[in-house]
C-alpha cells in the first residue's frame, strides 16, 4: 500500500471525513485490521480564510506548497487536498512538487462520464464558481457546466462558511439548496455538481432527482484505488 498525504484543516470537520472514510474502505477492501498509510499536515482555516477573504492566493499558494513538499519528504507517495476550493492553487503545487497530486476534479469529471452525464449545475463557495478552474478541469473531460445567478451564488457560499462550516446543518438552507437544484433540473441539467466538500453534510442522493455527484466521496474512492 501507498502513503497518502492529507493537506486539511479546511474545514477539520471535512478533513475528518476524509480520514475516517479513507481507512474504513481500505479496510472495507483489504480486511482484517488493514488501515490505510496517512500522513496529515491540518491548517488553522481561521488563516486561510483571511487569505482567501483578502485575495491572496500566491501567499495561500506557496503555504500549500511548502506543506505539500514536508509530506513529500516524509514519505508520501501521493499528495491530497481536502478541499475543493484550495484546488484553486493546485497547478503551482504540482509543478514544484515530484509525487502526484490526486485531483477532485479529475476524478468528478470521470464519474460524471461514466454516468454520462454531459451538464452538470456546479455548487460550491464563490471562489470555486466564480472562478474558471473548476470548468477549466472539467472541459476536457467534455462537460458544460452551468453555475447559478450570482445572489444564489453568495446565498450558497453563505452557507457554507457560516452554518456548514461550524457543522451546522440547517433545515430552511437544505430546503433552498434542494429547491435551486431541482429549478436547474427543469432547464435540462441532469447532474449537481456538490463541489464544496462541506456540501455533503448538507445534501446527498435521496434529496433531489438529479444525479448528484458528491465531490468528497468520489474523491475519497478515488484516493482508495489509487493507494492499495
Amino acid at each position: 500500500m501507498k502513503t497518502i498525504g492529507l493537506i486539511g484543516g479546511m474545514t477539520y470537520h471535512t478533513t475528518l471525513v476524509y480520514y475516517e472514510k479513507i481507512n474504513k474502505k481500505v479496510q472495507e477492501r483489504l480486511g482484517g485490521f488493514h488501515s490505510a498509510k496517512c500522513l496529515m499536515y491540518s491548517f488553522d482555516f481561521d488563516e486561510v480564510k483571511k487569505l482567501q477573504d483578502q485575495k491572496k492566493w500566491d501567499l495561500l499558494s506557496k503555504e500549500i506548497i511548502f506543506q505539500g513538499k514536508t509530506l513529500q519528504d516524509a514519505g508520501a507517495d501521493y499528495l491530497v487536498l481536502c478541499s475543493n476550493t484550495i484546488h484553486k492553487v493546485s497547478k503551482p503545487l504540482t509543478d514544484y512538487l515530484r509525487i502526484p497530486l490526486i485531483h477532485i476534479i479529475d476524478a468528478v469529471g470521470e464519474s460524471l462520464v461514466e454516468k454520462r452525464v454531459l451538464k452538470v449545475l456546479l455548487l460550491g463557495t464563490r471562489y470555486t464558481v466564480l472562478d474558471s478552474f473548476y470548468q477549466e478541469g472539467l472541459k476536457k473531460y467534455g462537460i458544460e457546466v452551468v453555475i447559478p445567478t450570482l445572489s444564489y451564488v453568495n446565498k450558497i457560499h453563505d452557507l457554507i462558511f457560516k452554518e456548514l462550516s461550524e457543522n451546522i446543518i440547517n433545515d430552511e438552507s437544505k430546503m433552498m439548496v434542494i429547491g435551486l437544484i431541482e429549478s436547474y433540473g427543469l432547464q435540462g441539467v441532469t447532474g449537481v455538481i456538490l463541489g464544496c466538500t462541506e456540501l455533503s453534510l448538507l445534501i446527498n442522493d435521496e434529496d433531489v432527482s438529479l444525479n448528484v455527484f458528491d465531490s468528497l466521496n468520489i474523491h475519497i474512492e478515488k484516493i482508495v484505488e489509487t493507494i492499495i
